[in-house]
């Protein structure tokens, strides 16, 4: 990524983060994005996707490349159950997160309403 002026502002330094959603590039940017600015990311992928596991976890080497702490998990966003365990492994073995970016963008069974 670009070298960027971090602003006093957007320092994260001390902060966890967690990303869930890695199938696009959105995902990748944002995880590497906040960890540039000094925050600790956790990667989620959104599916169990056996590829997108993987993005997961080479995205958690990007982070960990920036000399941040990182972790990374394959969540099925679309079980509850799934996802609570998944927080709860994850508060053991990364911390409780701080910051939160939910960007699955799974495609949505029922319209939406206005």
């Amino acid at each position: 990524m670009a070298e960027w002026n971090r602003k006093p502002a957007f320092d994260l330094s001390g902060k966890k983060a967690l990303v869930v959603g890695c199938a696009n590039p959105a995902g990748r940017a944002i995880a590497l994005a906040l960890a540039e600015a000094g925050a600790d990311v956790a990667i989620a992928s959104a599916t169990t996707d056996g590829d997108e596991m993987l993005e997961a976890k080479r995205i958690a080497k990007e982070v960990a490349a920036l000399g941040r702490q990182s972790f990374s998990q394959g969540w099925d966003v679309t079980l509850p159950t799934n996802v609570q365990v998944s927080l709860k492994q994850l508060g053991k073995e990364f911390g409780r997160p701080t910051i939160l970016v939910y960007n699955a963008d799974l495609p949505s069974r029922s319209p939406s309403r206005r």
